[in-house]
């Protein structure tokens, strides 16, 4: 008995199936490792863009007399400015009252930047799938001025792009039918064509 192409466990069925489990294993693959590589490149920039608004922040703060109003007055964006005394007390913060924040000697950034001069560090953000970036810099007054943002981690690039995968997966299913189906028919049907007799 030949089964008809397409049917369940005919050739065509079977191909159909190994095509779209291949394809779609190799897509997830390259997606989550294309992310991982972007995120890394990009997080690096953002890093690297504000260290060098920390330094230009402490470079203005070394010529102030009265830092926590010259923060205040700065238009950071989404940036979060925070003034930390050198023993860990915050006496400034951009989105919080400073006297309901921890002390922050402890933070990596912070016990950085009152050893060696600035630090650098990133943290798992209060906002799902999101990073939080730290730069900080010690000033003459052996205070820190600390820069923190918000960027998408892995799993927020993910879902950025969540329409396109759906998208890119209904394209890859129907492409892999398509291909299993010629495939099939072209190794099932010389064998058809064979005069039992």
């Amino acid at each position: 008995m030949v089964r008809q192409p397409g049917a369940k466990g005919s050739l065509s069925h079977r191909m159909f199936v190994a095509l779209v489990v291949a394809c779609t294993s190799v897509a997830v693959v390259v997606t989550i490792v294309a992310s991982l590589i972007y995120q890394s490149a990009f997080l690096a920039d953002e890093h690297e863009q504000l260290a060098g608004e920390c330094r230009t922040i402490a470079s203005l703060l070394n010529l102030a007399d009265d830092d926590p109003a010259v923060l205040s007055e700065l238009e950071l964006g989404d940036i979060r400015a925070t003034l930390i005394d050198p023993d860990g007390t915050v006496t400034y913060d951009s989105l919080a009252p400073a006297d309901e924040l921890p002390n922050h000697e402890d933070r990596p950034e912070v016990a950085d930047a009152l050893a060696e001069g600035s630090g650098s560090s990133e943290r798992a953000s209060d906002t799902a799938g999101y990073m939080s970036l730290y730069e900080a810099e010690r000033l003459e007054s052996g205070q820190v001025v600390r820069l923190s943002v918000d960027r998408a981690g892995v799993v927020a690039f993910l879902f950025q792009d969540l329409v396109l995968l759906a998208l890119f997966a209904v394209v890859l299913v129907g492409a892999s039918w398509l291909v299993s189906r010629r495939l099939s028919r072209r190794f099932v049907q010389p064998i058809l064509e064979i005069d039992p007799s």
